[in-house]
């Protein structure tokens, strides 16, 4: 027997948008006002992911819209925010609700099996928690607060109406009839 194969990549799209949703909404949940017109430096050496360069572009541009000013090294920072990953992936489930065959009596000496009656739901989640504080660099200060945050997101495929990683299925057709 074989597989159905879904993807060509090493992960499908879901996934990849799955971990990426979560991860950005983590990140957007971040208190980061206290980096306002501070020069800041994005230390990443506690993320490890294969996500990580996504999860740090994020970051950069949430310390850019709080008001900070992105330095390229540490020896040029006001502040340093650390980065760290407790968890960045996905969950998947499937469950089944149902009737298995069960014998019938269809005659007096003749049984049969009724049919195997089910509903299924497999649900996949991509979930982020992430860890952040910021230290002045010169005095080793904490001047943001450490923060945890959790980021979660949802979906099985382009056409899941209960999903919020792919554009909804009724936008897409709008979209394409303009």
């Amino acid at each position: 027997m074989g597989t159905i194969r879904s993807t060509t990549t090493p992960r499908s799209a879901t996934e990849t948008l799955l971990i990426s949703n979560a991860a950005q909404r983590a990140v957007a949940d971040f208190d980061l006002s206290a980096v306002k017109g501070k020069r800041v430096y994005l230390d990443a050496r506690f993320l490890r992911s294969v996500d990580q360069g996504y999860v740090e572009s994020a970051l950069w541009q949430g310390l850019a819209q709080a008001g900070g000013v992105l330095s390229e090294g540490r020896e040029q920072a006001e502040v340093v925010v650390e980065i760290g990953c407790a968890a960045l992936g996905t969950w998947e489930g499937d469950f089944e609700l149902g009737f298995p065959e069960l014998p019938v009596q269809a005659q007096p000496d003749l049984a049969v099996l009724s049919p195997e009656l089910t509903l299924g739901y497999s649900p996949r989640q991509g979930w982020a928690k992430l860890q952040l504080f910021g230290y002045d660099a010169a005095t080793g200060a904490v001047c943001v607060a450490p923060q945890t945050v959790w980021g979660a997101s949802s979906g099985r495929s382009p056409y899941d109406l209960f999903g919020d990683v792919y554009p909804k299925l009724l936008d897409e057709l709008r979209r394409r009839n303009r």
